[in-house]
């Protein structure tokens, strides 16, 4: 059954207006959004460029309607919160929906050491290479490697890379309402995923990695290249019963 009932669901535009919408409609909005502001500008076209070339694990059109037109996504993590992320222009910040309706409200005025920067490859670390020396704490898929460092810890990259996902495709989308409560973080989640693994350098530059047991192409390769370098110190496989994810301690 689709899980939509939310009445916070949807985004906030410039004005601070609300438009409710599916969230897993939030993506294709975007790409509207940016088409029609690209078309009109020839100073929005050149920047959103810039974000093309820049961006290529993430949305690059999510980026630019967030951090360059003020857009602002309402419950982003889907937590079913009065709450919604928006930019100063450069990082993204959670904040109640009442915080920023309020009268004076001017995200470029927000200046604190939170939240988290535009997601480009260079402050994400995207290495699709996957190389091992490169890795501290984060996410390996079929894609590459993101880097946790950016944010405070590898349970908001990996809510990160939740919405990114569920404000796109409708299918996942509805895979995490669906089951949601039977997993207690969203990183739990995302790597009883086939495919989809943390991984964490330990100071003796060795890594652990946690994974559900099914893996295949490059991530199975990567599993591979680091067992036979000896790089592995622990593997913490995610089995499946009854489909609940027991997650066994390190």
């Amino acid at each position: 059954m689709e899980r939509t009932e939310n009445n916070n669901i949807g985004v906030l535009d410039s004005r601070l207006e609300f438009h409710a919408l599916p969230f897993y409609e939030i993506q294709g909005l975007m790409k509207s959004i940016v088409k029609t502001a690209t078309s009109k500008s020839k100073k929005y076209q050149e920047i959103y460029e810039k974000y093309q070339k820049s961006i290529t694990r993430f949305s690059p059109e999510l980026e630019f309607c967030l951090h360059e037109l003020g857009w602002m996504i309402c419950d982003p993590f889907l937590q079913g919160n009065d709450e919604v992320l928006f930019s100063n222009g450069n990082r993204c910040y959670l904040a109640s929906k009442e915080y920023v309706l309020r009268e004076g409200f001017d995200r470029h005025s927000i200046n604190v050491d939170l939240g988290y920067p535009i997601l480009t490859d260079e402050n994400v670390k995207y290495d699709r290479s996957m190389n091992i020396e490169n890795m501290n704490e984060g996410i390996i898929d079929s894609k590459g490697y993101v880097d946790a460092g950016f944010t405070d810890s590898l349970d908001t990259l990996a809510e990160i890379e939740l919405m990114e996902e569920t404000t796109s495709d409708k299918k996942a989308y509805l895979d995490y309402m669906n089951s949601k409560d039977v997993y207690a973080t969203k990183l739990e989640y995302l790597t009883s995923k086939k495919n989809v693994i943390s991984a964490k350098k330990l100071e003796d530059g060795t890594i652990t990695i946690q994974f559900v047991s099914e893996n295949d192409g490059v991530v199975q390769e990567f599993i591979d290249r680091a067992k036979s370098e000896n790089k592995i110190a622990e593997l913490i496989p995610i089995t499946q019963e009854e489909n609940r994810s027991i997650m066994k301690a390190a």
